[in-house]
């Protein structure tokens, strides 16, 4: 009987096993699985725009990118290939002159980013300067530019005179510098950059990416990200704005893990402007080509304007995506710690410049507090968003919330 009763238990047991395999459970849904696909892409051909503009220097362009660090670092790689070329040290001072009087010109840094090869990028430079026409053999190349650069830039293939000019020496030292230059230092070092990249990818989804994710609406709707990692941009990080789905940006390819938290949060920090930006031009009907130079009192203040809301952006995201990396926001990094504010004694005119109605009193208490404790009133700072426009930090918080159903 005992016997008869564990072979029917086994037969149960069979039954059940090969019922499973039959009809598995449907696997439960990975809280990964809602994630916006990254593409992360470490490319001489697409960062090389970014190698010659950081050897130029434009003092009153608000797109500079020149660093005498990373100058004197590509110096010793040329050394270190037997390279005794000069030419890109000879040509900035005078180039860098020209483009700080003609700066629309140095936005061409920015077209290699969208293109798989070098050739296709040397083809878009012919197309932008008038020196090949639109036909079936380059469409290709001529689709992408009126897709992503020309609608940002539609000034980028009207060049003419003497912006034209500048616009030739430009195109040519980016060519002449990938072929000579660039794409044999990348190639030397292409399994430590790869590495790199990867390491920066799986920090990117688990720290920032939560953060991106909340913010991303229906309205923005960024289906992919493409960052570009570039040893250049020591201190910056470059957005292309999100066209047709895909949010691009730019930032620093990091050595070791201090450059890496920099890296990270520039790239959400662009990110972010992909989405703020709209919002501010939008409810403060400001021109976005009159933010380009530091030096003129207008493009300062628009600078000012679309930097803040990508600030609070940053902070809103953070805070309820991943409230972990607000200690870093807060403590590490330019964009949470307002300690800028007392460096430059701009309370009055930043509060002013977002049309807060903030009464002196206050205005004096927050510079009081911020000088003794620079973090504490930070804080207070993004969570009442004193340096965004009230109509701005509305739509900012309808963002998150209409996204996540948050109660603020």
């Amino acid at each position: 009987m005992i016997k008869k009763c564990k072979l029917l238990l086994l037969a149960v047991l069979i039954s059940a096993v090969n019922c499973y395999a039959n009809n598995p459970e449907k696997p439960k849904k990975n809280k990964g699985n809602n994630q916006i696909p990254i593409n992360v892409l470490c490319e001489p051909q697409r960062d090389v725009g970014f190698y010659v503009a950081a050897h130029l220097n434009l003092p009153d362009v608000a797109i500079c990118l020149y660093d005498k660090k990373y100058i004197t670092t590509m110096k010793k790689q040329h050394n270190k290939f037997g390279i005794d070329d000069k030419r890109l040290e000879k040509e900035a001072p005078a180039l860098s002159k020209e483009l700080t009087k003609y700066w629309k010109v140095h936005r061409l840094v920015r077209v290699p980013v969208y293109f798989e090869n070098f050739k296709d990028t040397e083809i878009a430079f012919d197309l932008l300067l008038g020196k090949e026409k639109v036909d079936s053999s380059n469409k290709h190349v001529w689709v992408v530019l009126e897709n992503n650069l020309l609608i940002l830039y539609p000034y980028l293939n009207k060049f003419s005179g003497k912006e034209k000019v500048i616009a030739d020496k430009l195109v040519n030292l980016i060519e002449y510098e990938y072929h000579h230059f660039y794409k044999k230092y990348f190639e030397k070092n292409s399994n430590l950059f790869r590495k790199e990249a990867n390491t920066f990818k799986n920090a990117w989804l688990k720290e920032y990416e939560p953060a991106l994710r909340l913010l991303n609406s229906n309205k923005h709707a960024i289906k992919e990200i493409q960052i570009i990692l570039s040893p250049a941009l020591q201190a910056h990080g470059k957005s292309f704005r999100v066209i047709d789905g895909i949010g691009r940006v730019a930032t620093l390819l990091p050595e070791n893990n201090e450059e890496l938290q920099r890296g990270l949060i520039n790239a959400y920090h662009e990110m972010c402007h992909g989405i703020s930006d709209k919002i501010v031009y939008k409810e403060m009907k400001l021109d976005r080509n009159k933010m380009s130079f530091k030096g003129d009192e207008k493009g300062s203040e628009i600078h000012s304007l679309i930097e803040n809301a990508a600030n609070q952006t940053m902070y809103l995201g953070l805070k309820y995506g991943n409230p972990k990396r607000l200690k870093y926001f807060f403590e590490s990094s330019d964009y949470g710690n307002l300690t800028w504010m007392v460096k430059y004694n701009t309370f009055n005119s930043s509060f002013k410049l977002v049309r807060r109605n903030i009464s002196k009193e206050e205005i004096a208490r927050i510079a009081k507090e911020m000088k003794s404790d620079p973090v504490k009133t930070s804080k207070y700072i993004f969570k009442k968003g004193l340096l965004v426009n009230p109509n701005v930090y509305s739509k900012l918080k309808l963002l998150v919330k209409s996204t996540n159903k948050i109660s603020m």
